[in-house]
């Protein structure tokens, strides 16, 4: 019985000091910098969904597809991650907790391996907001 209980305890320690991460995708048109009405929509949606009393830090991070030139790319995929994160602090995430807002420039495609092009293009043209919670507080166990 002694076992199981500090089974029990390691078990909870462990869920109670982990923390979670939840990654949100926003995908773009080509060459599009600014977040459409109805993209920022469904952020703010999603952000409901969530418990943002946990939420302890937020990672912006910008993309671009494989065509166009590397500086473009890279200026392209920076300013679609400060725009995301413009719509977050305008919409009441706090700007403290964001901790990084970085453009990745472009992703490369094989396009060997790669059986819709266009398609994969199409998802590497996004930003994606890392969200990190907080440790959810186990409550000590009152075992008999």
């Amino acid at each position: 019985m002694k076992k199981i209980v500090v089974f029990l305890f390691l078990v909870a320690s462990f869920l109670g000091f982990s923390q979670e991460e939840t990654v949100h995708s926003i995908y773009f048109d080509t060459d599009v910098r600014e977040i459409k009405p109805l993209q920022s929509e469904a952020v703010v949606y999603f952000l409901s969904l969530i418990d943002t009393t946990r939420l302890q830090s937020v990672s912006i991070y910008g993309y671009c597809d494989d065509v166009g030139k590397i500086n473009y790319n890279y200026k392209l995929s920076q300013d679609r991650a400060n725009s995301v994160k413009n719509m977050l602090v305008k919409k009441g995430v706090k700007y403290k907790i964001i901790v990084k807002i970085e453009g990745k420039g472009k992703v490369l495609i094989d396009e060997d391996l790669e059986e819709d092009i266009p398609e994969a293009r199409a998802k590497n043209r996004r930003v994606d907001v890392v969200l990190n919670f907080k440790p959810l507080v186990v409550e000590e166990l009152n075992i008999p």
